[in-house]
């Protein structure tokens, strides 16, 4: 099976997000937040508690609007 490399940009699919990363498929997470709640929202994290391997690299506001 060929392997596959490059960036997914993934809009709007928290449970896509949760299955990438079960299964190992992510090494790098780009997040961007919105600063709306509506509601409970989606989760990208179980929440079972268990840790997560990701570290937190670098940060970036973005300009208001």
């Amino acid at each position: 099976m060929a392997e596959l490399t490059g960036d997914l940009h993934l809009i709007g699919s928290a449970a896509l997000a949760r299955e990438l990363i079960a299964a190992g498929l992510v090494d790098e997470l780009r997040l961007m937040v919105d600063p709306v709640v509506l509601g409970g929202g989606k989760r990208i994290w179980p929440s079972d508690g268990g840790p997560r391997s990701f570290s937190l690299v670098g940060s970036e506001a973005a300009p208001p609007t």
